[in-house]
């Protein structure tokens, strides 16, 4: 796990994730990881490596897959809690009537 997942993924567990989020996730883990690895020389030539060379050469899970696990984990944690939570009672509540 890099150094900045941990930093863009704070709270991660609250968020309501859509497709905007998840690409700019995405976009944020390729220029770090861009960055972090560099370029390589291809027949002499530099250039810049593609986002699926990007994850062999870093052999992690990607940040959104990080991202659904931790969700995961705190539904789990949620769900172990006591009753008289707040938390535990907020995702069992069963709201009733109109949505505005």
């Amino acid at each position: 796990m890099t150094l900045t997942r941990p930093v863009a993924i704070n709270g991660a567990v609250s968020w309501a994730m859509n497709k905007d989020i998840a690409k700019q996730l995405a976009t944020l883990e390729g220029k770090v990881l861009r960055r972090m690895l560099g370029v390589m020389k291809v027949n002499e030539n530099w250039r810049q490596q593609d986002n699926k060379e990007l994850m062999q050469l870093f052999g992690d899970l990607d940040i959104l897959s990080i991202v659904r696990i931790s969700r995961l984990n705190w539904i789990g944690h949620v769900s172990r809690m006591e009753s008289q939570r707040k938390e535990s009672h907020l995702f069992n509540v069963n709201p009733q009537g109109r949505w505005l």
